[in-house]
């Protein structure tokens, strides 16, 4: 089931549904789009606000029927300590319903100790963590992610939920610029987790960061950057020579690219760049 090859984009590649518990995030991450979407398109939340987390009673005590597919949780904030308790309650809600849930974190050990002993009450194959981990360099991190836990600690939480007997997975979307090329950080962090992934790690680009990151003037020079590592030549220069690796799996932002790239060869025009 959570393997299935689904047609949607971004979340609907993962998962049939998508559940949350709160308004805001302490991970505060510059790119992330639910922060643009409540702080900007919706104005829901203004933007010094958005660490402020808040639980929403009507979305943690809503119905839990079962559903053909996968359920992801959180699709909008993360598992932090303040989200813990209620995160716990609605896990076991929707497993008690007998449905599978992906749950999709930043991970803090705190919490994922506690998730994981949540999942090792129902069967294995009800339930996947996907962790985000998209650098090994904990300033770049501490930059684009300003509230998250470290990549040591994030690896942690993996190498934890893996030795547990937990389906684990990753998501590398996006892969954070380095000092490297695109290809040489995605199959660095491949490397290092391979041994700790039980299923898939996926690899995908931030798609539209100029839209996506609220102060763009302010990070001008750091979203250039980013354009540049995560390039369409760097990305299908890393596509050409990790698509024969086990377990990876692309992202629609990177598969678009090696459509584009195909559509281009047959017309016989354009390039990669």
């Amino acid at each position: 089931m959570f393997n299935n090859n689904r047609k949607g984009r971004g979340t609907k590649e993962w998962a049939e549904q998508g559940r949350n518990i709160g308004s805001g995030c302490s991970n505060d991450c510059i790119y992330c789009y639910a922060r643009f979407n409540a702080c900007v398109r919706w104005r829901t939340k203004p933007p010094e606000k958005w660490t402020e987390e808040s639980i929403v009673d009507s979305w943690l005590e809503k119905e839990q029927p079962k559903i053909n597919g996968v359920i992801m949780f959180p699709t909008q904030h993360d598992i932090t300590p303040h989200y813990l308790d209620a995160s716990l309650y609605l896990i076991k809600r929707i497993l008690d319903a007998g449905n599978n849930i992906l749950i999709v974190s930043k991970p803090q050990m705190e919490c994922i100790v506690n998730v994981v002993k949540v999942l090792l009450e129902y069967p294995p194959e009800q339930s996947m963590v996907r962790f985000s981990i998209g650098s090994l360099d904990p300033e770049i991190m501490k930059f684009w992610e300003r509230g998250a836990s470290t990549p040591r600690e994030r690896i942690e939480c993996l190498e934890h939920a893996h030795r547990h007997g937990i389906n684990t997975s990753v998501s590398a979307e996006p892969l954070l610029p380095t000092s490297e090329s695109y290809a040489e950080t995605g199959r660095r962090l491949y490397d290092a987790l391979l041994p700790h992934i039980s299923n898939d790690i996926w690899f995908g680009r931030l798609n539209h960061p100029t839209q996506r990151i609220i102060d763009k003037d302010k990070y001008a020079d750091e979203i250039k950057r980013l354009q540049n590592f995560q390039s369409m030549y760097a990305c299908l220069e890393f596509y050409d020579t990790a698509k024969h690796l086990p377990k990876i799996k692309w992202k629609d932002s990177i598969t678009n690219l090696v459509k584009k790239r195909q559509g281009l060869a047959e017309s016989g025009g354009g390039n990669d760049k």
